[in-house]
């Protein structure tokens, strides 16, 4: 595996090696891209153009500028998130929409207003059964999966987080059980805010003396920066030591939620000053010992997280860089071919169908003495998730609402479900030969030692 570094600058999309710093690749045609969603060990890549509904689909890869695929959104996209097992895709548009989509298919599962205002982010929660959108309307929503499957009515946010009293720019959620996790936000009032994901409880407030506008944390949440409108860095430990002794505390459960701390400009041991304007991306690398930033100033810089020092200095430009985002590939091409010989994408849709809001459910009746066991589901799960099956295993009851999210005709599924009967059958058949087989062979062996 390698890291990769992707990058808008004014001659387009432009990737970097993180480890020698090296420029491997500049897509043509790319110049007017702003927004950018890379999946991991893919090297694929969505592109939104600025302040256009224009959506690329390109190969990080090929540097014809060729795209895989182009389609237009609804509205002007501000912010993307791919879940963890890469089924779904949600957007969040200018207008404070939300998209939500199977990544696979295309389908438009749901849209929704979540918010007044611009979406600036949007992100999963490690188990995938959440997903969290901040605003320019100062909210910050909690998702459940479940009520954005159910189309009867507009879904409602499972927790609201609202403190800011100006727009939160970024957040980032921990990892672990829901139970557990903690949810970060900055905003424009100039604080960072500590949540605690299930209760919706604030936990801490940390004042700083700039608006922000970026922030990252690393995956062990130990430490944590904040880029600044003005290009200032700001780093927080979140776990310090008791002045003369050897005593570790925890700055979110030190402090209450009425406690402020404040951060100060003169704080040099917190601070990284490099860029000039406002920090427009920030990225950890895998093992969260190297911190990528890109600024309006148009430079990008990689830092040393432990020592805050400059490693380089990549680009300096006169134009913006709009963001900046490290990616993993595989070095191998041939592991590369193996794990994206399956990629498929199509474009995403603009509109629910009217066949999709219709939540058909269709009972199918088998044959009394036909036994429905679990290799049997097994086959059908592979095109259908949800299913449930009687005690008496007689009746199969599928949702064509599930995994793929675009509906079926009965005749459609009841073909479906003959295949994947005739499949267990000729399974069923081959093991029954095979089991024939060996009691022959048995039968032979005995005779043969009998005979001796």
């Amino acid at each position: 595996m390698e890291e990769n570094i992707l990058v808008s600058t004014n001659e387009g999309i432009q990737i970097f090696s993180l480890s020698n710093f090296a420029k491997k690749n500049t897509l043509k045609n790319t110049t007017k891209i702003d927004l950018a969603l890379v999946q991991n060990f893919k090297n694929n890549a969505i592109l939104q153009e600025k302040n256009k509904t224009t959506i690329t689909n390109l190969n990080l890869k090929n540097n014809s500028g060729q795209s895989l695929i182009q389609f237009n959104s609804s509205e002007i996209i501000t912010s993307y998130s791919l879940s963890k097992n890469e089924k779904f895709l949600v957007g969040g548009g200018l207008s404070g929409r939300i998209y939500f989509w199977d990544f696979k298919s295309g389908f438009l599962i749901n849209s929704f207003d979540g918010h007044f205002k611009k979406i600036n982010n949007l992100s999963f929660t490690s188990d995938g059964n959440f997903f969290c959108s901040c605003s320019d309307d100062g909210l910050c929503h909690l998702w459940f999966l479940t009520d954005i499957f159910d189309l009867s009515a507009s879904p409602a946010p499972f927790k609201t987080f609202q403190g800011h009293s100006l727009p939160v720019t970024d957040f980032y959620l921990g990892i672990g059980l829901f139970q557990h996790a903690r949810l970060f936000t900055v905003s424009k009032d100039r604080t960072l805010r500590i949540w605690s994901l299930s209760t919706g409880n604030l936990l801490t407030t940390i004042l700083y003396p700039r608006i922000l506008t970026k922030l990252v944390v690393d995956p062990t949440e130990n430490h944590l920066f904040v880029g600044c409108i003005d290009g200032k860095i700001f780093q927080l430990d979140l776990f310090k030591k008791f002045k003369d002794t050897e005593i570790i505390y925890s700055v979110i459960n030190n402090y209450n939620a009425a406690h402020l701390e404040k951060v100060e400009d003169f704080d040099e041991n917190r601070v990284m000053i490099g860029h000039s304007q406002e920090v427009t991306g920030m990225s950890f690398s895998f093992d969260s010992t190297k911190l990528c930033s890109s600024s309006l100033d148009g430079q990008l810089i990689i830092w040393d997280c432990q020592s805050r020092q400059i490693l380089k200095v990549l680009i300096s430009q006169d134009s913006p860089i709009k963001f900046c985002q490290i990616f993993i590939s595989f070095k191998d091409e041939n592991i590369d071919k193996l794990h994206n010989h399956n990629l498929n994408f199509n474009p995403l849709k603009k509109f629910i169908e009217v066949d999709e809001r219709e939540k058909s459910k269709l009972i199918l009746d088998l044959e009394e003495d036909y036994f429905v066991d679990d290799q049997m589901l097994l086959e059908l799960e592979t095109e259908y998730s949800c299913f449930e099956v009687d005690h008496d295993s007689t009746t199969i009851t599928g949702y064509n609402n599930a995994s793929k999210y675009f509906a079926k005709d009965e005749s459609f599924f009841k073909n479906e479900l003959n295949v994947a009967l005739e499949k267990l059958e000729n399974t069923i058949k081959i093991k029954e030969k095979l089991e024939h087989c060996n009691k022959e062979i048995l039968k032979i062996c005995q005779n043969e030692f009998m005979k001796k």
